[in-house]
C-alpha cells in the first residue's frame, strides 16, 4: 500500500506524463480551452490539497507552459489562480533535443518556449530546463 506522499507522487508523475503531449503551438479552439481550463483545475486541486497535509509540499509543472495564460499563449492574460498555486515551471527541449539528441531546438521554437519561461520568471516561478 502507498503512503500519501508515494500516491501523490504517483499522481504528479501521470500528470507531467499528460503536460508532455503536445497538440500543436497554443491552439485557441473551443476544446483546447476547455483542456486547459480542466488541467489548471487539476493542478490547483491537487496542490490546495498536498500542500494542506505538508505545508513544505511544491508544485512544479512539467511541459505545461500554455497553461500559465487564459488562452495558451505568452502574451495572453494570466490564469492568476493558476499561477498561485504552483512554485515552478519545467520545460524540457528549450536549446537543445527536440528533434533528437544533440540537436539544435529551431529558434522559432526556443523563442516560444521562452516567451513562456520569462513569464513563469517574471511572475516569482522557480524556472527548471533540461535539455
Amino acid at each position: 500500500m502507498m503512503n500519501k506522499k508515494t500516491k501523490w507522487a504517483a499522481i504528479f508523475a501521470g500528470l507531467f506524463l499528460f503536460l508532455n503531449c503536445k497538440d500543436g503551438v497554443g491552439p485557441e479552439d473551443s476544446a483546447s480551452q476547455f483542456y486547459r481550463n480542466e488541467m489548471r483545475n487539476l493542478v490547483q486541486e491537487i496542490s490546495v490539497y498536498a500542500k494542506s497535509m505538508d505545508l513544505d509540499f511544491i508544485v512544479i509543472t512539467q511541459n505545461g507552459q500554455e497553461l500559465l495564460t487564459k488562452n495558451g499563449r505568452s502574451n495572453g492574460k494570466s490564469a492568476q489562480d493558476y499561477l498561485d498555486r504552483i512554485d515552478g515551471v519545467g520545460q524540457e527541449h528549450v536549446f537543445y533535443g527536440l528533434d533528437g539528441y544533440d540537436m539544435r531546438t529551431s529558434d522559432a521554437y526556443r523563442d516560444y518556449i521562452l516567451s513562456f519561461l520569462e513569464l513563469a520568471r517574471k511572475k516569482s516561478l522557480k524556472v527548471l530546463v533540461t535539455d
